[in-house]
């Protein structure tokens, strides 16, 4: 009998002389994707056996030593502002952009991560999804890709439309947006492709499951519309729908509800509802927790500043972004909190402010469990 056939070796990713909070990032996407990750200083040797190297690219900053290894990928990480020009002496280096995307720097070099449920009912299929809220967007990259998609993710219809103007309507088979973004909203996106990609299904993100909501989705040139906090059943069936060779789509179901457990040991957030929303990987919650306590950092004294200038129009963008964070981590009650507080501020009630004070003192209580979890981790925290 022949030998059995060796099983392949794990990728192998070196990332040099990046900040302790990105290296740690892409370690623990390296973790959930079964990679081996290596974290370097500048002037160490250069990482030969490595499939992908990560180094920074900040104006002045030394480089490692010697020339890379053949068919190795090498993606310098730009900064805004300085010099990111190619070094001499490294040919065909890419550029990556900040902030880091772990899974779209991993995703040409390392297989996807093996996930269990389902299976990957997206498998190839390209989808292009605008979202700016930076923890939505997160779970929606990490739900998707889960599912076998080639997903490219953008923070804002603007993006997106120049995403489908260099590369028309044959670069993806969908694309999914949210309604409410700053700049161009999901409405007028949805619009200005129509002209440019008629084919393309395009699906909102809403937080609003009425009949006149979705009503506003079809007349703007969508094919339906998902409710926020996103059912991943929900969200797959949507693209499902409208994949080529899908025939004539099926009525939309009724909006599904995500059932959120009461969290146990005084913990606000339930971790286990959300690890089993990512089928398990808990490297993707940890993660999760550390770009949320970056993203709502800055909230609890933004929202008392708000009221107590008075300003209805700023607590109701705010409330708006926390209503869609707070459904993703799986907090009802301060997903409830900001949805009254939303609906307040925008009819100018004076509910908005005491309702926003108390989503502010919950948002703050909720802050050190965020970072705890992601510092157990290994996840650096911002404060």
């Amino acid at each position: 009998a022949e030998p059995p056939c060796p099983a392949p070796r794990p990728a192998r990713v070196a990332v040099v002389n990046l900040p302790a909070m990105e290296a740690a990032e892409l370690e623990a996407a390296c973790q959930d994707w079964g990679a081996v990750c290596e974290v370097r200083q500048a002037g160490a040797a250069w990482p030969q056996e490595a499939d992908l190297v990560v180094l920074a690219a900040d104006a002045g900053m030394s480089l490692p030593r010697g020339p890379g290894a053949a068919g190795q990928r090498i993606v310098r990480v730009a900064t805004p502002g300085a010099d990111n020009a190619a070094p001499s002496g490294l040919a065909g280096v890419e550029t990556g952009d900040r902030p880091l995307r772990p899974r779209q720097l991993l995703a040409p070099t390392v297989a996807g991560p093996a996930v269990a449920g389902h299976g990957a009912r997206l498998a190839g299929v390209r989808v292009l999804a605008a979202e700016d809220n930076e923890v939505n967007r997160l779970v929606l990259e990490e739900l998707l890709a889960g599912e076998g998609a080639e997903l490219t993710c953008v923070a804002d219809g603007c993006q997106a439309l120049a995403r489908v103007a260099e590369q028309g309507g044959q670069g993806w088979d969908v694309l999914v947006t949210d309604i409410q973004m700053p700049e161009m909203d999901g409405y007028e996106l949805a619009r200005r492709v129509r002209g440019l990609a008629p084919a393309l299904p395009i699906i909102g993100l809403t937080a609003h499951a009425m009949r006149e909501e979705r009503a506003r989705c079809l007349a703007a040139g969508m094919v339906e519309h998902v409710v926020k906090p996103v059912v991943l059943d929900s969200l797959v069936a949507a693209i499902r729908r409208h994949l080529p060779g899908a025939g004539a789509p099926a009525p939309a179901p009724a909006p599904a509800v995500a059932r959120v457990a009461v969290a146990e040991g005084g913990n606000r957030v339930d971790w286990v509802a959300l690890a089993a929303r990512f089928k398990g990987r808990q490297a993707v919650v940890s993660r999760l927790a550390g770009t949320a306590h970056r993203s709502l950092q800055p909230a609890p004294e933004q929202l008392r500043a708000a009221a107590r200038a008075g300003d209805v129009e700023a607590l109701a963008s705010l409330a708006h972004s926390l209503r869609g964070s707070c459904g993703n981590l799986l907090l009802q009650d301060l997903y409830a909190l900001a949805s009254r507080t939303e609906a307040a501020a925008r009819t100018g009630e004076v509910e908005a402010f005491t309702c926003a004070l108390e989503l502010a003192d919950g948002v703050a209580e909720v802050l050190p469990e965020l970072a705890a979890r992601a510092a157990q981790a290994g996840t650096a925290i911002i404060v």
